[in-house]
């Protein structure tokens, strides 16, 4: 299992059926969190690479910016609700 991090700066005239394509398609890589309202966390058998061209047509149309990269669970530093520490925790003690 790979530990991928989406982040992103979303357009203000992102459609609903784009966002919603976005939402099914990110959600459909593997267990997902989203701590943060520009961030996405994925424990997923794709590697970064492979996150990045299941998301780019779609990410084209709802970000003007965005970021897709490896992250180490095991090197995590900051504030996060205790729900997403959970879920870093249960997918390391899993993989």
């Amino acid at each position: 299992m790979n530990f991928v991090s989406v982040t992103y700066s979303q357009r203000s005239n992102v459609s609903p059926d784009d966002w919603a394509e976005f939402l099914h398609t990110i959600k459909k890589l593997g267990d997902w969190q989203h701590p943060i309202e520009s961030m996405w966390l994925l424990c997923t058998e794709c590697t970064a690479e492979e996150v990045y061209h299941k998301l780019e047509t779609i990410s084209e149309k709802c970000f003007d910016i965005y970021h897709i990269t490896d992250f180490n669970p095991r090197n995590v530093h900051g504030r996060l609700l205790s729900a997403t520490w959970t879920w870093i925790e249960h997918n390391i003690e899993s993989k």
